[in-house]
């Protein structure tokens, strides 16, 4: 009877869009996983802004690792087209004109891309307060929220060992997309099983740390490495360990 429930939010990303039949749906649960370095947090910061810039949707980021003002530089990045090594280092030289256009053009078209740094050890209470604090600010709730990333948060509830905590995080999380009806895309650290495997390709949801305490509660669970050739020509695989909207691949 609701029709907001047919509702899907697209990732821009077409070959990935293909697999979970055109979009996300609220209030659903998406992770990303993969090894130390393995661009999860430029991977988040591109949907985030495919998700503001393209899909017109109302983003909130939390990033509890890296600095907010690197999510922002990947940001400029991605709107620019520029290398995000050559922006950060002050290298842009023939191409600074073509940065501050891009500049200017992301305030002329004022995103709804919020960035909010959460520093230290935090726990989902902290995302109610954010997400209480954007209402107050907006009138609204974000239609995403981009958790960047699992492994740096607790749970509110006493834990005693990892499974615990990444149990305990699933049904946390669960509550908070329910409660404010948000998509939540957020990642999560291979474990040391993953990291020795010498094909990549082969990793899959027993590779993450605790996997089957929180992937239960995930609608997407993605599996991000790359190879030799990948390495070279910059490019990064995804692979669907588990989708519910669709095939895995």
């Amino acid at each position: 009877a609701n029709p907001n429930i047919r509702e899907r939010t697209p990732t821009y990303f077409s070959e990935f869009d293909k697999y979970i039949s055109g979009g996300l749906r609220k209030p659903h649960i998406v992770l990303f996983f993969g090894p130390t370095g393995g661009f999860k947090s430029k991977l988040l910061a591109n949907l985030g802004y495919n998700f503001s810039f393209l899909g017109k949707k109302k983003v909130m980021v939390v990033t509890l690792e890296i600095p907010k003002e690197d999510y922002d530089v990947i940001v400029d990045s991605r709107h620019s087209l520029l290398e995000f090594n050559k922006i950060v280092n002050g290298q842009l030289e023939d191409d600074r004109d073509k940065y501050y256009y891009a500049l200017n053009d992301m305030v002329e078209k004022k995103p709804s891309l919020y960035i909010v740094d959460i520093p230290g050890r935090s726990t989902p209470a902290d995302l109610i307060r954010e997400l209480q604090l954007y209402h107050a600010k907006f009138g609204c709730y974000p239609d995403v929220m981009i958790l960047d990333y699992i492994n740096e948060m607790e749970p509110v509830t006493k834990w005693g060992n990892t499974s615990e905590k990444f149990k305990n995080l699933g049904v946390e999380l669960r509550r908070i997309t329910r409660t404010y009806k948000i998509i939540l895309v957020t990642a999560m650290q291979e474990n040391r099983e993953g990291s020795k495997l010498k094909d990549k390709s082969k990793g899959d949801l027993t590779t993450i740390g605790e996997s089957h305490y929180f992937s239960n509660v995930c609608h997407v669970v993605c599996h991000l490495y790359q190879d030799e050739i990948d390495v070279a020509s910059n490019q990064l695989h995804v692979s669907f360990e588990k989708n519910r909207y669709g095939p895995k691949k």
